[in-house]
Protein backbone atom coordinates (compact mmCIF):
# COMPACT_ATOMS: atom_id res chain seq x y z
CA UNK A 1 0.00 0.00 0.00
CA UNK A 2 1.14 3.69 -1.01
CA UNK A 3 0.45 6.23 1.49
CA UNK A 4 2.31 9.89 0.73
CA UNK A 5 5.14 11.12 3.21
CA UNK A 6 4.36 13.27 5.60
CA UNK A 7 5.21 16.73 4.38
CA UNK A 8 2.78 15.87 1.43
CA UNK A 9 -0.80 14.47 3.74
CA UNK A 10 -2.98 15.44 0.99
CA UNK A 11 -1.48 12.39 -0.89
CA UNK A 12 0.37 12.60 -3.92
CA UNK A 13 1.86 15.69 -5.08
CA UNK A 14 -0.45 17.44 -7.80
CA UNK A 15 1.69 18.25 -10.74
CA UNK A 16 1.32 20.29 -14.14
CA UNK A 17 0.99 18.08 -17.08
CA UNK A 18 3.61 16.07 -18.23
CA UNK A 19 5.91 16.78 -14.38
CA UNK A 20 4.35 13.53 -13.41
CA UNK A 21 4.11 12.25 -9.68
CA UNK A 22 6.26 11.77 -6.51
CA UNK A 23 4.94 9.76 -3.85
CA UNK A 24 6.74 8.02 -0.63
CA UNK A 25 6.31 4.14 -0.56
CA UNK A 26 6.81 3.30 3.14
CA UNK A 27 7.12 -0.16 3.27
CA UNK A 28 10.17 0.05 1.46
CA UNK A 29 11.18 3.57 2.38
CA UNK A 30 11.87 4.94 -1.07
CA UNK A 31 10.11 7.60 -3.19
CA UNK A 32 8.96 7.19 -6.58
CA UNK A 33 9.01 9.67 -9.14
CA UNK A 34 6.78 8.69 -12.58
CA UNK A 35 6.32 10.26 -15.54
CA UNK A 36 4.58 9.59 -18.73
CA UNK A 37 5.69 9.31 -22.08
CA UNK A 38 5.09 8.70 -25.28
CA UNK A 39 6.61 6.10 -27.24
CA UNK A 40 7.70 7.23 -31.19
CA UNK A 41 7.40 3.86 -32.13
CA UNK A 42 3.96 2.83 -31.31
CA UNK A 43 2.09 6.29 -30.47
CA UNK A 44 1.21 4.94 -27.21
CA UNK A 45 1.86 6.32 -24.01
CA UNK A 46 3.89 4.70 -21.24
CA UNK A 47 4.96 5.26 -17.51
CA UNK A 48 8.62 5.82 -16.63
CA UNK A 49 9.50 5.69 -12.75
CA UNK A 50 12.58 6.18 -10.79
CA UNK A 51 13.16 4.93 -7.23
CA UNK A 52 15.51 6.67 -4.04
CA UNK A 53 15.87 7.11 -0.76
CA UNK A 54 15.08 11.04 -1.46
CA UNK A 55 12.76 12.93 -3.59
CA UNK A 56 16.49 14.73 -5.32
CA UNK A 57 17.42 10.76 -5.91
CA UNK A 58 14.27 9.38 -7.39
CA UNK A 59 14.14 12.29 -10.01
CA UNK A 60 17.72 11.75 -10.98
CA UNK A 61 17.18 7.66 -11.66
CA UNK A 62 13.67 9.21 -13.17
CA UNK A 63 15.87 11.65 -15.93
CA UNK A 64 18.02 8.60 -16.36
CA UNK A 65 15.71 5.39 -16.89
CA UNK A 66 13.80 8.42 -19.54
CA UNK A 67 17.41 8.72 -21.40
CA UNK A 68 18.09 5.11 -21.91
CA UNK A 69 14.36 4.53 -23.31
CA UNK A 70 14.91 7.16 -25.81
CA UNK A 71 18.08 5.72 -26.01
CA UNK A 72 16.52 2.40 -27.35
CA UNK A 73 13.82 4.04 -29.21
CA UNK A 74 16.40 5.68 -31.44
CA UNK A 75 15.89 9.55 -30.53
CA UNK A 76 18.72 10.26 -28.24
CA UNK A 77 22.13 9.19 -29.28
CA UNK A 78 24.03 7.32 -26.97
CA UNK A 79 26.80 10.22 -26.42
CA UNK A 80 24.29 12.34 -24.78
CA UNK A 81 23.97 10.24 -21.68
CA UNK A 82 24.66 12.31 -18.80
CA UNK A 83 28.20 12.43 -17.08
CA UNK A 84 27.10 11.13 -13.90
CA UNK A 85 30.82 11.56 -12.19
CA UNK A 86 29.90 15.31 -12.35
CA UNK A 87 27.75 16.53 -9.48
CA UNK A 88 26.52 19.98 -8.29
CA UNK A 89 24.36 21.73 -6.07
CA UNK A 90 22.42 24.94 -7.76
CA UNK A 91 24.69 27.06 -6.18
CA UNK A 92 28.20 25.53 -6.74
CA UNK A 93 26.57 25.14 -10.49
CA UNK A 94 25.35 28.98 -11.00
CA UNK A 95 28.86 30.06 -9.47
CA UNK A 96 30.60 28.50 -11.41
CA UNK A 97 28.93 29.55 -14.68
CA UNK A 98 29.33 32.86 -13.66
CA UNK A 99 33.19 32.54 -12.64
CA UNK A 100 33.87 30.84 -16.60
CA UNK A 101 31.94 33.79 -17.95
CA UNK A 102 34.89 35.67 -20.10
CA UNK A 103 35.77 39.43 -19.88
CA UNK A 104 32.60 40.09 -17.34
CA UNK A 105 32.98 43.22 -15.86
CA UNK A 106 33.24 43.75 -12.42
CA UNK A 107 29.55 44.98 -11.39
CA UNK A 108 27.68 42.34 -13.61
CA UNK A 109 29.42 39.82 -11.63
CA UNK A 110 28.45 41.70 -8.00
CA UNK A 111 25.17 42.06 -9.99
CA UNK A 112 25.22 38.01 -10.16
CA UNK A 113 26.69 36.93 -7.05
CA UNK A 114 23.34 39.22 -5.37
CA UNK A 115 20.72 37.35 -7.27
CA UNK A 116 22.43 33.79 -6.67
CA UNK A 117 22.46 35.01 -2.75
CA UNK A 118 19.30 36.34 -2.53
CA UNK A 119 16.75 34.71 -4.30
CA UNK A 120 18.79 31.24 -6.12
CA UNK A 121 20.16 29.85 -3.07
CA UNK A 122 16.99 30.45 -0.24
CA UNK A 123 15.17 28.46 -3.44
CA UNK A 124 17.46 26.04 -4.44
CA UNK A 125 20.60 26.21 -3.14
CA UNK A 126 21.92 22.77 -1.92
CA UNK A 127 19.38 20.95 -4.48
CA UNK A 128 21.52 18.80 -6.86
CA UNK A 129 20.87 20.77 -10.50
CA UNK A 130 19.99 17.02 -11.85
CA UNK A 131 17.09 16.93 -9.37
CA UNK A 132 15.46 20.26 -10.27
CA UNK A 133 11.67 19.66 -12.32
CA UNK A 134 10.03 22.14 -14.56
CA UNK A 135 7.67 22.09 -12.65
CA UNK A 136 9.10 24.20 -9.60
CA UNK A 137 10.72 25.78 -11.66
CA UNK A 138 8.01 27.63 -13.29
CA UNK A 139 6.21 28.18 -9.98
CA UNK A 140 9.28 29.66 -8.65
CA UNK A 141 9.71 32.15 -11.96
CA UNK A 142 6.03 32.78 -12.51
CA UNK A 143 4.66 32.85 -9.04
CA UNK A 144 6.60 32.72 -6.38
CA UNK A 145 9.66 35.42 -7.25
CA UNK A 146 7.56 38.22 -8.71
CA UNK A 147 5.12 37.89 -5.37
CA UNK A 148 8.38 38.92 -3.36
CA UNK A 149 8.58 42.08 -1.40
CA UNK A 150 11.28 44.07 -3.24
CA UNK A 151 13.51 45.02 -0.71
CA UNK A 152 14.83 48.19 -1.60
CA UNK A 153 11.41 49.51 -2.00
CA UNK A 154 9.54 51.82 1.00
CA UNK A 155 5.80 50.97 -0.36
CA UNK A 156 5.61 48.01 -0.20
CA UNK A 157 6.05 47.36 -3.94
CA UNK A 158 7.20 43.23 -5.12
CA UNK A 159 10.15 42.32 -7.09
CA UNK A 160 7.40 41.03 -10.11
CA UNK A 161 7.20 44.99 -11.07
CA UNK A 162 11.11 45.59 -11.30
CA UNK A 163 14.01 43.85 -13.56
CA UNK A 164 14.36 41.16 -11.31
CA UNK A 165 12.57 38.17 -12.21
CA UNK A 166 13.63 38.44 -15.52
CA UNK A 167 17.25 38.88 -14.79
CA UNK A 168 16.70 35.59 -12.28
CA UNK A 169 15.44 34.06 -14.69
CA UNK A 170 18.44 34.61 -17.76
CA UNK A 171 20.52 33.52 -15.64
CA UNK A 172 19.17 30.23 -14.43
CA UNK A 173 18.39 29.21 -18.34
CA UNK A 174 22.16 30.35 -19.44
CA UNK A 175 23.14 28.29 -16.44
CA UNK A 176 21.30 25.49 -16.80
CA UNK A 177 21.48 25.48 -20.68
CA UNK A 178 25.49 25.01 -19.97
CA UNK A 179 24.98 22.23 -17.83
CA UNK A 180 22.90 20.53 -20.63
CA UNK A 181 25.40 21.15 -23.29
CA UNK A 182 27.73 19.35 -20.99
CA UNK A 183 25.75 16.34 -20.16
CA UNK A 184 25.34 17.11 -16.80
CA UNK A 185 21.67 17.38 -16.52
CA UNK A 186 19.13 15.78 -19.10
CA UNK A 187 17.00 18.70 -19.50
CA UNK A 188 16.76 22.41 -18.71
CA UNK A 189 13.90 23.00 -16.28
CA UNK A 190 13.92 26.70 -16.99
CA UNK A 191 12.11 25.56 -20.36
CA UNK A 192 8.98 24.56 -18.70
CA UNK A 193 8.50 28.22 -18.09
CA UNK A 194 5.64 29.64 -20.11
CA UNK A 195 5.18 33.20 -19.13
CA UNK A 196 9.07 34.10 -19.47
CA UNK A 197 9.49 37.43 -17.39
CA UNK A 198 9.54 40.38 -20.04
CA UNK A 199 11.95 43.18 -19.78
CA UNK A 200 10.30 46.10 -17.65
CA UNK A 201 9.27 49.52 -19.50
CA UNK A 202 11.05 52.74 -18.34
CA UNK A 203 8.85 54.57 -15.47
CA UNK A 204 5.65 55.74 -17.20
CA UNK A 205 5.82 59.10 -15.03
CA UNK A 206 9.87 59.48 -15.65
CA UNK A 207 8.79 59.44 -19.84
CA UNK A 208 6.10 61.50 -19.75
CA UNK A 209 8.14 63.88 -17.50
CA UNK A 210 11.40 63.60 -19.93
CA UNK A 211 9.05 64.14 -23.20
CA UNK A 212 7.42 67.48 -22.08
CA UNK A 213 10.58 68.65 -20.48
CA UNK A 214 13.08 68.13 -23.72
CA UNK A 215 12.07 71.46 -25.06
CA UNK A 216 12.72 73.85 -22.46
CA UNK A 217 14.85 71.63 -19.48
CA UNK A 218 18.44 71.69 -20.72
CA UNK A 219 17.97 75.54 -22.56
CA UNK A 220 16.88 76.78 -18.95
CA UNK A 221 19.19 75.92 -16.88
CA UNK A 222 22.21 76.61 -18.84
CA UNK A 223 20.89 80.08 -18.83
CA UNK A 224 20.19 80.42 -15.22
CA UNK A 225 23.82 79.07 -14.20
CA UNK A 226 25.56 80.59 -16.97
CA UNK A 227 29.22 81.65 -15.87
CA UNK A 228 29.09 79.45 -12.42
CA UNK A 229 31.71 76.83 -11.89
CA UNK A 230 29.40 74.30 -12.25
CA UNK A 231 28.62 75.05 -15.83
CA UNK A 232 30.47 72.36 -17.74
CA UNK A 233 29.24 69.70 -15.46
CA UNK A 234 25.86 69.86 -16.05
CA UNK A 235 26.66 71.00 -19.92
CA UNK A 236 28.15 67.61 -20.66
CA UNK A 237 25.35 65.93 -19.08
CA UNK A 238 22.98 67.53 -21.56
CA UNK A 239 25.48 66.15 -24.41
CA UNK A 240 24.68 62.40 -23.56
CA UNK A 241 27.57 60.93 -21.15
CA UNK A 242 26.60 58.82 -18.59
CA UNK A 243 27.32 60.39 -14.61
CA UNK A 244 30.40 58.21 -14.19
CA UNK A 245 31.78 58.83 -17.52
CA UNK A 246 31.36 62.87 -16.80
CA UNK A 247 33.45 62.36 -13.39
CA UNK A 248 35.98 60.11 -14.78
CA UNK A 249 36.95 62.73 -17.87
CA UNK A 250 40.52 63.27 -17.68
CA UNK A 251 42.90 66.07 -19.58
CA UNK A 252 43.88 63.83 -22.17
CA UNK A 253 40.09 63.20 -22.76
CA UNK A 254 39.56 66.61 -24.54
CA UNK A 255 41.38 66.98 -27.62
CA UNK A 256 41.61 70.02 -29.37
CA UNK A 257 43.46 70.09 -33.25
CA UNK A 258 43.40 72.84 -35.56
CA UNK A 259 40.14 74.70 -34.25
CA UNK A 260 38.09 71.68 -33.35
CA UNK A 261 37.84 69.62 -30.52
CA UNK A 262 36.20 66.36 -29.58
CA UNK A 263 35.75 64.41 -26.18
CA UNK A 264 37.09 60.71 -26.12
CA UNK A 265 34.87 58.76 -23.86
CA UNK A 266 36.71 55.59 -22.65
CA UNK A 267 36.75 55.64 -18.78
CA UNK A 268 34.71 55.95 -16.36
CA UNK A 269 34.86 57.09 -12.60
CA UNK A 270 33.34 54.14 -10.11
CA UNK A 271 32.42 53.67 -6.31
CA UNK A 272 34.39 51.05 -4.19
CA UNK A 273 32.63 49.27 -2.04
CA UNK A 274 33.32 47.04 0.83
CA UNK A 275 32.34 43.54 0.56
CA UNK A 276 30.79 41.18 3.63
CA UNK A 277 33.88 38.35 4.37
CA UNK A 278 31.44 36.27 6.48
CA UNK A 279 29.90 34.42 4.70
CA UNK A 280 25.72 33.86 3.74
CA UNK A 281 23.29 30.99 4.96
CA UNK A 282 20.82 28.86 3.27
CA UNK A 283 18.51 31.39 3.49
CA UNK A 284 20.88 33.94 1.32
CA UNK A 285 21.26 36.55 4.85
CA UNK A 286 24.79 37.19 5.98
CA UNK A 287 26.04 35.13 9.09
CA UNK A 288 27.28 37.92 10.77
CA UNK A 289 23.77 39.84 10.93
CA UNK A 290 24.69 43.01 9.29
CA UNK A 291 22.89 44.25 6.15
CA UNK A 292 25.96 46.34 5.25
CA UNK A 293 29.87 45.25 4.48
CA UNK A 294 30.44 48.46 6.08
CA UNK A 295 29.53 47.03 9.85
CA UNK A 296 30.28 43.08 8.84
CA UNK A 297 33.23 42.51 11.54
CA UNK A 298 34.92 41.28 8.47
CA UNK A 299 34.48 43.30 5.90
CA UNK A 300 36.99 43.15 2.96
CA UNK A 301 38.46 46.14 1.12
CA UNK A 302 37.84 49.76 1.57
CA UNK A 303 35.54 52.53 0.30
CA UNK A 304 36.21 55.19 -2.16
CA UNK A 305 36.37 56.09 -5.65
CA UNK A 306 38.77 54.86 -8.25
CA UNK A 307 39.10 55.95 -12.21
CA UNK A 308 38.05 52.22 -14.46
CA UNK A 309 39.87 52.36 -18.05
CA UNK A 310 36.19 50.48 -19.18
CA UNK A 311 33.14 52.29 -19.78
CA UNK A 312 29.67 50.61 -19.09
CA UNK A 313 29.73 49.00 -22.43
CA UNK A 314 31.42 48.21 -24.95
CA UNK A 315 29.32 50.82 -26.87
CA UNK A 316 30.14 53.29 -24.69
CA UNK A 317 33.93 53.91 -26.07
CA UNK A 318 33.13 56.85 -28.16
CA UNK A 319 34.56 59.90 -29.55
CA UNK A 320 32.34 63.02 -28.90
CA UNK A 321 32.53 65.93 -30.87
CA UNK A 322 32.81 69.58 -29.08
CA UNK A 323 30.67 72.14 -30.88
CA UNK A 324 31.62 76.06 -30.32
CA UNK A 325 29.09 76.44 -26.91
CA UNK A 326 30.50 73.27 -25.73
CA UNK A 327 34.66 74.25 -26.40
CA UNK A 328 33.68 77.71 -24.66
CA UNK A 329 32.09 75.90 -21.64
CA UNK A 330 35.48 73.77 -21.12
CA UNK A 331 37.57 75.97 -21.89
CA UNK A 332 36.65 78.48 -19.11
CA UNK A 333 36.36 75.14 -16.50
CA UNK A 334 39.78 74.01 -17.89
CA UNK A 335 41.49 77.21 -16.90
CA UNK A 336 39.47 77.17 -13.42
CA UNK A 337 40.91 73.45 -12.79
CA UNK A 338 44.67 75.04 -13.92
CA UNK A 339 44.57 77.43 -11.81
CA UNK A 340 43.02 75.18 -8.66
CA UNK A 341 45.86 72.69 -9.18
CA UNK A 342 48.38 75.11 -8.99
CA UNK A 343 47.19 75.97 -5.16
CA UNK A 344 48.88 74.44 -1.90
CA UNK A 345 45.52 73.22 -1.03
CA UNK A 346 45.27 70.83 -4.10
CA UNK A 347 45.87 67.61 -3.10
CA UNK A 348 44.42 64.52 -5.54
CA UNK A 349 44.05 61.19 -4.24
CA UNK A 350 46.60 57.98 -5.10
CA UNK A 351 45.67 56.43 -8.51
CA UNK A 352 45.69 56.19 -11.88
CA UNK A 353 45.35 59.51 -13.40
CA UNK A 354 43.38 60.86 -10.02
CA UNK A 355 45.25 64.07 -10.33
CA UNK A 356 44.29 64.77 -13.85
CA UNK A 357 40.71 64.45 -13.22
CA UNK A 358 38.40 67.36 -14.74
CA UNK A 359 35.63 67.30 -11.80
CA UNK A 360 37.31 67.88 -8.10
CA UNK A 361 36.17 69.37 -5.20
CA UNK A 362 38.00 72.78 -3.83
CA UNK A 363 41.34 70.22 -2.53
CA UNK A 364 41.40 68.25 -5.60
CA UNK A 365 39.66 65.21 -4.48
CA UNK A 366 37.45 63.25 -6.82
CA UNK A 367 33.95 64.62 -7.05
CA UNK A 368 31.83 61.87 -5.74
CA UNK A 369 28.23 60.52 -7.02
CA UNK A 370 26.37 61.30 -4.19
CA UNK A 371 27.98 65.14 -3.96
CA UNK A 372 26.98 65.22 -7.73
CA UNK A 373 23.63 63.91 -7.05
CA UNK A 374 22.93 66.16 -4.18
CA UNK A 375 24.36 68.90 -6.17
CA UNK A 376 22.21 68.30 -9.37
CA UNK A 377 18.76 68.20 -6.74
CA UNK A 378 19.43 71.77 -5.16
CA UNK A 379 20.15 72.99 -8.30
CA UNK A 380 16.76 71.96 -9.40
CA UNK A 381 15.27 72.78 -6.42
CA UNK A 382 16.99 76.53 -6.37
CA UNK A 383 15.74 77.30 -10.34
CA UNK A 384 12.27 76.04 -9.59
CA UNK A 385 12.07 73.36 -12.03
CA UNK A 386 10.55 70.79 -9.12
CA UNK A 387 7.80 73.50 -8.73
CA UNK A 388 7.06 73.53 -12.45
CA UNK A 389 7.43 69.55 -12.82
CA UNK A 390 4.53 69.72 -10.03
CA UNK A 391 2.70 71.87 -12.22
CA UNK A 392 3.25 68.74 -14.88
CA UNK A 393 1.75 65.87 -12.59
CA UNK A 394 5.50 64.70 -11.55
CA UNK A 395 6.32 64.38 -8.00
CA UNK A 396 8.98 62.19 -8.14
CA UNK A 397 13.10 62.58 -7.84
CA UNK A 398 14.37 63.77 -11.00
CA UNK A 399 17.94 62.13 -11.75
CA UNK A 400 20.54 63.14 -13.14
CA UNK A 401 20.90 60.34 -15.65
CA UNK A 402 17.31 61.68 -17.32
CA UNK A 403 19.40 64.29 -18.48
CA UNK A 404 20.75 61.55 -21.21
CA UNK A 405 17.03 60.77 -21.74
CA UNK A 406 16.01 64.76 -22.40
CA UNK A 407 18.51 64.88 -25.23
CA UNK A 408 17.93 61.40 -26.83
CA UNK A 409 14.06 62.93 -26.89
CA UNK A 410 14.78 66.21 -28.05
CA UNK A 411 17.46 64.95 -30.52
CA UNK A 412 14.24 62.42 -31.36
CA UNK A 413 12.20 65.14 -32.05
CA UNK A 414 14.38 67.31 -34.18
CA UNK A 415 14.40 64.10 -36.76
CA UNK A 416 18.09 63.13 -35.92
CA UNK A 417 18.30 59.39 -36.33
CA UNK A 418 18.81 56.29 -34.35
CA UNK A 419 21.92 55.96 -35.56
CA UNK A 420 23.30 59.17 -34.87
CA UNK A 421 21.48 59.43 -31.42
CA UNK A 422 23.27 56.15 -30.68
CA UNK A 423 26.73 57.30 -31.57
CA UNK A 424 26.41 60.51 -29.28
CA UNK A 425 24.60 58.26 -26.09
CA UNK A 426 27.32 55.15 -26.29
CA UNK A 427 23.50 52.64 -25.80
CA UNK A 428 24.16 49.44 -27.38
CA UNK A 429 22.35 46.25 -28.13
CA UNK A 430 23.88 43.75 -30.72
CA UNK A 431 23.15 45.41 -33.47
CA UNK A 432 24.46 48.92 -32.62
CA UNK A 433 28.03 47.39 -31.53
CA UNK A 434 27.93 46.24 -35.41
CA UNK A 435 26.71 50.01 -36.43
CA UNK A 436 28.76 52.76 -33.20
CA UNK A 437 31.73 50.72 -32.80
CA UNK A 438 34.32 52.52 -34.76
CA UNK A 439 32.33 55.76 -35.63
CA UNK A 440 34.78 58.53 -35.07
CA UNK A 441 33.81 62.24 -33.70
CA UNK A 442 32.80 63.93 -36.95
CA UNK A 443 30.14 61.61 -36.95
CA UNK A 444 28.20 63.28 -33.60
CA UNK A 445 29.31 66.70 -34.80
CA UNK A 446 25.84 68.09 -36.63
CA UNK A 447 24.41 66.18 -33.25
CA UNK A 448 26.04 68.40 -30.65
CA UNK A 449 25.99 71.76 -32.70
CA UNK A 450 22.13 71.13 -32.72
CA UNK A 451 22.55 70.75 -28.53
CA UNK A 452 25.27 73.92 -28.31
CA UNK A 453 22.68 76.05 -30.29
CA UNK A 454 19.85 75.01 -27.90
CA UNK A 455 21.61 75.33 -24.73
CA UNK A 456 23.66 78.63 -25.45
CA UNK A 457 21.86 81.36 -23.19
CA UNK A 458 20.97 84.10 -25.28
CA UNK A 459 22.15 87.82 -25.04
CA UNK A 460 20.27 90.26 -22.95
CA UNK A 461 18.86 93.06 -24.32
CA UNK A 462 19.48 96.22 -22.72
Amino acid sequence: MRTPAKPTPSGRRKRSNGDGTEFYIPERKVWRASRSVVDPTTGKTIRISGEGRSTEEARTRLGKNIARREIKWGVRDPDEIVRTSQTYTVEEWVGLFVAEKPDLRDSTRKQYERLIRLHIVPEFGNRLITTINGHEMRKFIETTLPNKPNPKSTTGALLGEGSTPRAVYWLLNEAFERALLRKYIYENPCRAVENVPQKQAQDKAETSAVRKTHSWLGHMLMTRIQGRDDEARWALAFYGLRQGEVLGLTDDCYIKHKGKARLEVRQQLKKKHQEHGCGYNAKGQWTCGRKTASNCPDAKGTRGVFLDDQTKTAAGVREVAVDDYLMDVLDRHVARQKALRATDSFKPEDGWKMDKLFFTDSKGKARRHTADNSAWHKMLQDEGVYERLEGLGFDQSFRPHLARHITASFLIARGFSNDEIMRLTGWSSAEMLKVYGKAGAEATRRTTASIGDTLRPKATED
